[in-house]
């Protein structure tokens, strides 16, 4: 599982950094880096209680993809 939310916080990252470059979005640059490093905490508060930070990182998961359709709707386009 946490190489799973590894990959997924690095797919935040590179999602923002796309964002930034392909259409000068410093607020998808900022978010790309926020959440990846929440997720990136949660990774290492796991060690400490896995199934609260796991609940936390699906949250902000569920949140962000909340974001992304709404978006997605509204402009038809990523």
């Amino acid at each position: 599982m946490n190489i799973i939310l590894g990959i997924y916080g690095l797919l935040m990252l590179a999602g923002g950094v796309i964002g930034y470059k392909k259409a000068g979005s410093k607020m998808s640059l900022i978010m790309g880096i926020v959440s990846s490093v929440f997720i990136f905490i949660g990774l290492y508060l796991t060690q400490a209680s896995p199934a609260k930070v796991y609940t936390l990182i699906a949250v902000i998961a569920v949140f962000l993809l909340g974001i992304f359709i709404k978006r997605f709707i509204k402009t038809k386009s990523f």
